[in-house]
């Protein structure tokens, strides 16, 4: 096409015409009329900026050192986690590259009429132009598409549970549409107007200019018309971009920002900040800022994401805490905060109301939310902090507060006394293993955990791990009566104290032993000893039991179970989606007959047990591991294959209320009863 355009050399260069068909001076007046929708717009930017933190925000958003640009090209470029859904991936990439394509467009036309005419350039003109018109038309059409698509997906015949009936979204909606749809009507006046050979190229413009032709549409009609449009699609563009500031349109640029954040790393779940180290404090140290009351205590990033929520709903369909019936909806929370931002920043979230207790303890720290935001926004983050600030003010529930006494005096949320841990090293012992006294060169240290200590059915798991590695010839050795618990628990009600003072004596006990691998059954000590006692300056090397399966199943020292049992894995939030341990129990079970459930991988629906609610009840009306159950039932499994000893506690007793007498038994046990 192009070629043929250079070989007719007689015919005019093809050149855009700014305000031909406008009255002369406009390009004045569409300058007065614009300053006050710009004044407005700087004002909504300054009120931003002063409730994100004024100067400390300014300084951040300048920070282009925090930028990570693998998760500005995964999550804001590519927009990964949109994808997944086809029809909403494919209307939110319509409407986002359409969006910023006419920006460019009506830029490049600000450049040239604005700047370069000054000095006698003129940019868009031949070949150069017929490509831009070409573009502009394609992701005009894009951008169409998608806000239909959007405008269906809210209100129309396809709208989806999770997203809510709002005026503004659907006001924002058919703005965008309404400029859409004007700006390629305004192209086919003009081009019935003009009539230049070089229309086609415009070809959404071309068809609807010879409709109008069809149609007899005057061309003196057709100017009038052109004008009257020209300036209703101007305003209407100048009210939208003003908005910008005081409307959910701010995501747009607040949710990119957020989603390009050095700190949002995959699979992005949360890890709680180290606001202190317990051995650094002085004795002046009375008080230590922990947690949050008010919005106004919250950092610049942590505002900033608030305000980037599109209210999608992703995260509570994800959530297992709202499947189940607690207060908890992540998408209400962040929505109450995003609120309060700009009503009461500094109202106490727990006098007024706006947070309560049983919301708060309701989260299994599961990380499905964090996982199923677009904009990487992490309700955990808030969750946590809000718990802490509980703590601290001593506002606890009773069962709490039991679990904290016992971890104070006993180093074990059950509260048991080290007789019982001596019973049980003696117990382990007769089958074989030995300790780290009596076997000091062992490769691996096997971290039994609380659970395998003071709960006899978890013990069976440690017994069956031992019994495998034993069969195998692996080098292990049990610590024995010093192990203590991780201080998980502890963190994840919001004791930040507490589970310093447990780490930091881990952390002396296993000093003693240097260079060796920590092995645990547990996700919960796995990831804490892996990621989180780094904060505390420390580097260890830890594997999961499932990872040291498939290690001895892929050398062949370890046969796979053979009994033709139907299976089916729950992966543990704590190893799918903190850590990415999908494919090394499935490669341990290489060859069962393993049935995949709804949801599995990143993907897997928590047992409930995560966060603290093992040990703090929030009523709720289905429990997360019975619908977990049902989902098992449901992919025709007859064994329930567990790798953490939460979720094995959580499960079986699930299991005990259907009708369906499913087993629920961990990885190492299916080995051990094959």
């Amino acid at each position: 096409m192009l070629c043929v355009v250079e070989a007719l050399v007689d015919l005019p260069t093809p050149i855009r015409d700014n305000y031909g068909l406008m009255p002369a001076g406009t390009e004045l007046v569409i300058y007065l009329v614009l300053t006050p929708f710009v004044s407005v717009f700087i004002y909504g930017v300054y009120l931003r900026i002063k409730s994100y933190g004024g100067i400390d925000a300014i300084k951040f958003l300048t920070n282009f050192r925090m930028i990570d640009y693998s998760s500005f090209l995964r999550n804001v470029l590519l927009q990964i986690k949109m994808v997944k859904e086809l029809y909403s991936g494919f209307m939110h990439v319509a409407i986002m590259y359409g969006t910023i394509v006419l920006f460019i467009g009506t830029l490049l036309i600000f450049i040239e009429h604005d700047i370069l005419r000054f000095f006698g350039i003129k940019m868009l003109m031949g070949n150069f132009y017929l490509i831009y018109e070409l573009l502009l038309d394609l992701f005009g059409l894009l951008f169409i598409i998608g806000l239909v698509l959007a405008i269906n997906r809210r209100i129309g015949f396809s709208r989806l549970k999770r997203l809510r009936k709002k005026n503004e979204y659907t006001a924002i909606l058919a703005g965008l549409l309404f400029i859409g749809l004007t700006g390629f009507i305004l192209e086919g006046l003009r081009l019935l107007i003009s009539d230049v050979y070089w229309s086609k190229f415009s070809f959404v413009g071309w068809l609807i200019s010879e409709f109008f032709r069809d149609v007899g549409f005057e061309k003196s009609l057709a100017h009038s018309t052109y004008q009257i449009i020209w300036w209703i699609h101007a305003l209407t563009v100048f009210s939208l971009v003003a908005s910008i500031p005081y409307t959910t349109l701010i995501h747009s640029f607040l949710a990119a920002i957020n989603a390009s954040q050095a700190r949002v790393k995959e699979p992005g779940t949360y890890l709680p900040t180290t606001p202190f180290r317990l051995t650094e404090l002085s004795d002046t140290d009375l008080e230590v800022k922990i947690g949050y009351k008010r919005i106004a205590e919250l950092s610049p990033i942590q505002k900033l994401a608030i305000d980037s929520c599109t209210d999608c709903g992703r995260c509570e369909e994800a959530c297992p805490a709202t499947a189940s019936g607690t207060p908890l909806s992540p998408s209400n929370l962040i929505q109450k905060l995003r609120l309060e931002l700009r009503r009461s920043p500094l109202e106490n979230l727990f006098e007024a109301g706006i947070l309560g207790m049983n919301e708060v303890y309701a989260c299994t720290t599961c990380g499905a939310c964090v996982y199923s935001c677009p904009a990487s926004i992490n309700p955990l983050e808030y969750l946590i902090e809000a718990r802490r600030s509980l703590v601290s003010e001593g506002k606890l529930e009773r069962q709490i507060i039991r679990l904290l006494t016992n971890l104070s005096r006993m180093k074990n949320p059950f509260g048991l006394s080290r007789v019982t841990k001596e019973n049980v090293i003696k117990e382990l012992r007769s089958l074989g293993a030995k300790t780290l006294d009596e076997y000091p060169e062992a490769e691996y240290l096997y971290w039994l955990g609380c659970m395998a200590l003071f709960d006899e059915r978890i013990r069976k798991v440690a017994k069956s791990l031992i019994k495998i590695m034993i069969k195998c010839g692996v080098s292990f050795a049990i610590l024995g009566t010093d192990e203590v618990c991780t201080g998980d628990p502890a963190r994840r009600v919001g004791e930040e104290g507490r589970y310093q003072e447990l780490a930091y004596h881990n952390l002396e006990i296993l000093k003693r032993f240097p260079n060796k691998t920590i092995l645990t059954h547990c996700p919960h000590c796995y990831n804490i000893f892996k990621n989180e006692y780094r904060d505390l300056g420390v580097e260890l090397r830890v594997i999961h039991h499932t990872e040291l399966l498939a290690m001895l199943v892929t050398s062949g020292k370890l046969k796979p179970p053979t009994n033709g049992a139907k299976l089916t894995l729950h992966d543990s939030c704590y190893l799918a989606r903190y850590n990415k341990i999908i494919n090394e129990p499935r490669t341990a079970l290489s060859g069962t007959n393993l049935l995949e459930m709804k949801h599995h991988g990143m993907d897997t629906f928590c047992c409930g047990g995560g966060g603290g609610n093992y040990w703090y009840k929030v009523k709720r009306i289905e429990r997360e591991s019975v619908l977990r159950i049902k989902e098992a039932i449901q992919a025709g499994a007859e064994v329930l294959v567990v790798e953490c000893p939460y979720c094995l506690a959580m499960l079986e007793d699930a299991a005990k209320s259907t009708e369906n007498k499913i087993r629920v038994l961990d990885i190492a046990e299916v080995f051990e009863n094959d």
